[in-house]
């Protein structure tokens, strides 16, 4: 059985917030940082039986701010494109709109963290429309990770 590759997991760490909070209305021409956890996940063996390239895992996840809060949901679809390597999209829906990730990740889950991936911000809406910048994700856990968005416009 594969083991699942959550872009879109959730620390239970839940790291304060820098700069102006999304979930207090705060303008996207700043840094902040999230908690995710994944609610749910599914994993697809597409290719050759087995781990490798072609499968594809999908889900969605919760947003917490540092108080515990939800704040937001997520959800994201990977693709194996080579063996350790994953090519992966996101939307984080959060107060005032969406933000659109996309990059890949290099799992390894003999290791602590899993991954430390940094991806594309591409897009966003609403208050994040034009939204360009970068996402740094730590995935912890097959199950949680901590984001740190850094947005401009």
């Amino acid at each position: 059985m594969h083991q699942i590759i959550r872009i879109s997991s959730a620390a239970a760490l839940l790291v304060a917030m820098s700069g102006m909070a999304v979930a207090q209305g705060g303008s996207p021409d700043h840094a902040f940082v999230v908690s995710e956890r994944v609610s749910s996940a599914t994993s697809l063996d597409l290719g050759t039986p087995g781990a490798g390239p072609g499968d594809m895992f999908t889900g969605t996840g919760d947003l917490f701010d540092a108080h515990g809060a939800k704040i937001g949901t997520s959800t994201y679809t990977c693709i194996t494109a080579a063996e350790g390597v994953s090519q992966c999209s996101q939307v984080y829906a959060v107060p005032g709109g969406k933000i659109m990730t996309a990059g890949t990740t290099h799992p390894d889950y003999s290791a602590s963290p899993i991954f430390d991936a940094r991806l594309a911000v591409v897009g966003g809406t609403g208050r994040y429309a034009g939204a360009a910048g970068e996402l740094r994700l730590v995935q912890s856990t097959t199950s949680e990770a901590t984001l740190t968005f850094h947005l401009a416009r």
